[in-house]
């Protein structure tokens, strides 16, 4: 037979103490899960969230990139029929000569059409005068701008206008045979064409090179007309240059102004006169073609040794380096132009 419970006994309270620690530890369980439940889903929702969100931007910009291409083949649609009106227009009135007010309007007025116009536009070139530039070539430009007219429509030479009329011109020589006539390219850097007024004094030069030849000094005179070449600007030429071997090369007309002698352009002869060495001081070969040249041109213009100068005499520069440095060489080279004049009274007609 199963005994009755005692109430109140020490047991039973202790089973009761027990029972509500579980209960309230099982409730305490309870809610902590209950927590984390509604912490895992409110994470999850947000990650959901986000996942929305970027696929829709993701969405936006897919289609914007695929309507780019659209409107780019738009607008080079768009290009393309306006162009091709253009042409149209133009081709339809070639005949003519004119366009009709009508067809006219049927040209778009767009910006690209503008600017292509603009860059079309042929404007007729102008020549200015000579510029003033120090060249490095111990030569220089000239000190003032001598008379010029425009360039001709057509692709004609440039040329360049002579001294006035008012001007009398009586410096046209004959050259001999053994001066080589090898004349520049007309150019405003190197042979402007201007007429050469009249002729006062020969200038001699060095050409600051040691080495080079006569031919090569020539083409640094021509390369100054191509500003590919000329970056410096530089504005420079000779009458005559005298070579290491005594060869003479005359680059300009007597009866034109050359860029040597600045300010003395107009009214000068220039000799410029290779050199072995940085010396300055010319070999004999060479040396005796420059007397020869010197007391050639001395007779045709009816000159003495006095009026052979030198580019020093000029500017002041040390040009000719080797006779500024030493003037008793000089003296004695223009004393040997005046032996030469005397002992050789038929220059022109002379051959080595």
């Amino acid at each position: 037979m199963r005994s009755a419970r005692r109430p109140n006994s020490p047991e039973n309270r202790q089973e009761d103490r027990e029972a509500e620690r579980q209960k309230r530890q099982d409730e305490q369980l309870r809610a902590v899960r209950k927590r984390e439940s509604i912490i895992l889903f409110a994470f999850i929702t947000v990650i959901l969230a986000a996942v929305i969100v970027v696929s829709a931007v993701t969405k936006d910009t897919q289609q914007e990139l695929l309507k780019e291409p659209e409107k780019t083949t738009e607008k080079t649609t768009e290009s393309t029929t306006e162009k091709e009106t253009v042409i149209n227009v133009i081709g339809k009135n070639e005949t003519q000569g004119t366009v009709s007010e009508q067809d006219a309007a049927e040209i778009p007025e767009t910006s690209e059409i503008r600017e292509a116009e603009h860059e079309a536009e042929i404007t007729e070139p102008e020549i200015t005068a000579p510029p003033e530039t120090e060249p490095s070539f111990e030569t220089e430009a000239p000190e003032t701008a001598a008379p010029e007219t425009p360039a001709p429509e057509t692709a004609a030479p440039v040329t360049y206008e002579t001294v006035p009329s008012s001007v009398n011109i009586s410096n046209s020589i004959l050259i001999p045979s053994w001066i080589t006539q090898h004349f520049l390219d007309i150019s405003p850097k190197n042979r402007p064409g201007i007429a050469l007024p009249q002729v006062n004094d020969i200038v001699i030069h060095w050409v600051a090179n040691p080495g080079s030849t006569a031919l090569g000094n020539w083409e640094y005179f021509q390369n100054l007309a191509n500003p590919e070449v000329n970056h410096e600007n530089i504005s420079a030429s000779s009458h005559f240059i005298v070579g290491l071997e005594g060869e003479i090369i005359q680059c300009i007309p007597v009866e034109e102004v050359a860029y040597a002698n600045q300010p003395r352009n107009y009214d000068t002869i220039s000799i410029e006169v290779c050199h072995p060495d940085w010396g300055g001081k010319y070999n004999d070969t060479t040396y005796a073609s420059v007397i020869r040249l010197a007391a050639y041109l001395c007779e045709q213009y009816g000159l003495n040794a006095d009026h052979v100068i030198r580019h020093h005499d000029v500017s002041g520069k040390d040009c000719p380096k080797y006779y500024v440095e030493h003037p008793e060489a000089w003296e004695a080279l223009r004393t040997d132009i005046t032996i030469y004049i005397s002992k050789h009274p038929d220059i022109e007609h002379e051959f080595p």
